[in-house]
């Protein structure tokens, strides 16, 4: 479009809706998808570098949208790669860690052999579009993940090109053993606080307390479980289980760290209001290890989020029970039936 035209475009909605449609044009424009050439190698390879500059985005929904791209990746025939060091995240740290400055490394594996210094070196490299891909893993759409063929395709991905990296697997193995050792029937439940994606209006709703506890004391009698582990940012749902379950509750506890407020985790997105780079990788480390456990017991109650969905994955059908809770999302709710 022509400037000239376009300020003709713009004139009727006004100086203030103007720019502000400007801003998110421009936007738009700066996180589309670009291809360069940044040397000489591999000139028979194209390279396709997975960017997600997000301030606000917690570590599982940054896995999500690098999932979302790594398939589209590999269905062009390209190469992915992730690059959290050059677009920077809430995960990102002014020192090394475990020797890389590359945010996704800190927890993952590349998808892929190469350095990201051989790739800027390369003859045809792909920028993506800073959008995550719905339709590789549509987050808010209950039906998909109730489907046993979308998991399984998901989890096939997540296990050939989203590995956790050696520290990340030695430390959620130290905490399974930790927490659920040699136990047996051991029901998961993994939801967000309720007010989880509230400003983000296609987020899926979340059950209250009550609701929680109620599905849980149902599902937990029917599917004769004998333990559960619960996976969540908010302490009233830990209370009101607790209560309820007494020692059969697990959980892992985070002593000192549970002192923002409502929330175990400072809510998971919000990583960066922790005090210090330590607390941060220590925190999301925790996260991490709590979506490891959830993978691994003997069925689920959950409600749809990024970790809940990563435990889908890791867990590729082996439930023996589930339970998804369906309220809809923010903009579009549904009748709380449970």
């Amino acid at each position: 479009m022509k400037i000239g035209k376009f300020i003709r475009f713009l004139a009727p909605y006004g100086a203030y809706v103007g720019m502000n449609l400007l801003k998110r044009r421009y936007a738009d424009w700066k996180q589309r998808e670009v291809k360069i050439t940044c040397g000489a190698l591999n000139p028979n390879k194209t390279f396709y570098v997975i960017r997600r500059p997000c301030l606000g985005a917690g570590i599982f929904s940054i896995f999500h949208f690098v999932l979302s791209h790594v398939m589209n990746a590999i269905e062009r025939g390209y190469i992915p790669i992730v690059d959290l060091q050059n677009y920077k995240t809430a995960y990102n740290y002014d020192k090394p860690v475990n020797g890389t400055m590359n945010a996704w490394e800190y927890y993952f594996r590349q998808p892929s052999d190469y350095a990201l210094d051989e790739v800027y070196k390369s003859k045809n490299v792909t920028l993506n579009a800073v959008m995550y891909l719905a339709d590789k893993a549509p987050f808010n759409n209950i039906e998909f993940w109730t489907k046993n063929e979308n998991i399984t395709r998901l989890s096939e991905v997540v296990r050939a090109k989203l590995l956790f990296n050696d520290d990340v697997i030695n430390f959620c193995r130290m905490q399974e053993r930790s927490i659920i050792g040699d136990k047996k029937n051991v029901l998961c439940v993994c939801v967000r606080h309720p007010e989880y994606g509230k400003y983000a209006l296609d987020h899926p709703l979340q059950p209250d307390s009550y609701e929680l506890l109620k599905k849980t004391q149902e599902c937990f009698e029917k599917w004769n479980m004998e333990h559960i582990f619960i996976s969540t940012d908010y302490i009233g749902h830990v209370y009101i289980l607790k209560e309820i379950f007494k020692d059969k509750l697990l959980y892992i506890d985070l002593g000192k760290k549970k002192r923002f407020g409502a929330s175990l985790y400072g809510a998971y997105g919000d990583i960066k209001e922790l005090p210090c780079e330590v607390a941060k990788y220590d925190m999301t480390l925790n996260y991490i290890s709590e979506i490891w456990i959830a993978s691994k017991c003997d069925a689920i109650v959950c409600a749809l989020n990024n970790g809940a969905m990563a435990a889908l994955e890791l867990n590729n059908n082996s439930y023996k029970h589930k339970y998804i809770f369906d309220f809809g999302v923010w903009n579009k709710p549904k009748e709380r039936i449970i």
